[in-house]
């Protein structure tokens, strides 16, 4: 039954902030997170998105070096989401370390940059993200161009792949010669990169692995 602004105050001093400092942040939290109206609202009324961004405040109000957060994007709309991405950047930026726990793994790959995979309690892959993409990839490319992809010596498969072509190579083909096959050609490219699983295929293959090995 407790007021929102009340619960941030408390939890401020609970982090060794002054009254007066609290005051100081806590106004400006409120009104980016579009709180201000609601300050004296029982914390038990508030939408589940409303409660989130005042665990953010929370968080955040006593200005740590360390962050911990898990899921804090759960009951956020499209636009809330953004501006906690845009917000963890930010932190980030003025060097804060950021451990964020997940089940997205979409959100993990826009914003981390070292990854720590868990299954049944176990760390089973840890490492900095594109290090891990490039240690799990295909031996194939994707290119997205306007003009037709013509046949190129060492592509021995091609797939349509949300509109660009997922070109597997041969064993003695390297990303190098067929971009320079395409390029020496004229096409056109607006997309040419070394096709990567994402992290949903990755922890998949990483668990099926482990539980092989553990048979």
């Amino acid at each position: 039954d407790i007021p929102l602004e009340r619960c941030l105050v408390y939890f401020g001093q609970l982090k060794g902030l002054t009254k007066t400092e609290i005051d100081t942040r806590l106004e400006g939290w409120l009104e980016r997170f579009d709180l201000s109206a609601h300050r004296r609202k029982k914390v038990k009324e508030l939408s589940k998105g409303m409660q989130q961004k005042a665990q953010i405040i929370s968080t955040l109000l006593h200005e740590p070096d360390l962050i911990i957060i898990d899921e804090p994007f759960t009951a956020l709309d499209p636009v809330n989401t953004q501006m906690i991405k845009d917000l963890l950047l930010s932190q980030r930026d003025q060097g804060r370390t950021i451990l964020m726990c997940t089940h997205q793994m979409h959100q993990v790959e826009e914003l981390c940059d070292r990854i720590l995979l868990v299954n049944k309690g176990r760390d089973v892959l840890y490492g900095k993200l594109d290090e891990i993409r490039l240690q799990y990839a295909s031996h194939a490319v994707l290119v997205r161009s306007p003009q037709e992809i013509p046949d190129l010596g060492g592509v021995i498969d091609r797939e349509r792949q949300n509109g660009a072509w997922l070109l597997r190579l041969d064993d003695e083909t390297t990303p190098q010669d067929i971009l320079q096959n395409l390029v020496q050609t004229g096409i056109t490219l607006s997309q040419f990169e070394i096709a990567a699983p994402d992290l949903d295929e990755i922890f998949i293959q990483v668990v099926a692995e482990e539980g092989a090995d553990g048979q």
